[in-house]
């Protein structure tokens, strides 16, 4: 059987994603979670989805590893969000909390299912979802 082979994302879906995260980064530096969430609830994007919601996710995950601050999973998750309502899938950002020890942690959701960024439904609780 052959070997399956995973293309990369074009360069400029990378570049846009990596636009994307720099843009989160600075409205949550300058403004702070406020109007990051008020942006991110608000926006809604084209209707009818343009590309496949696997290689957009891939070109988010390229331009993390190529973003020169670190991004944590609100950043990365708040610009994954717009990233893939821009190209019309509507996707929704949830932010959930472990008790003990604390810890909090966004993912994002389609219809009910987590389709970027890891979680263990049985160890977090949502608080919020946009």
């Amino acid at each position: 059987m052959p070997r399956q082979i995973n293309r990369l994302p074009s360069k400029w879906l990378v570049i846009e994603a990596y636009a994307c995260l720099a843009f989160v980064h600075l409205l949550l530096a300058i403004n702070g979670y406020r109007l990051l969430r008020a942006l991110v609830s608000r926006y809604d994007g084209p209707k009818g989805r343009k590309g496949d919601i696997a290689s957009l996710i891939s070109a988010m995950q390229y331009a993390r590893c190529l973003y020169v601050k670190t991004a944590l999973c609100l950043h990365w998750c708040a610009a994954t969000t717009l990233y893939l309502r821009r190209h019309g899938w509507p996707v929704t950002l949830t932010m959930g909390v472990q008790h003990y020890p604390f810890v909090a942690h966004a993912w994002i959701e389609l219809n009910g299912n987590v389709v970027a960024g890891t979680v263990n439904r049985d160890k977090y609780v949502p608080i919020d979802s946009f």
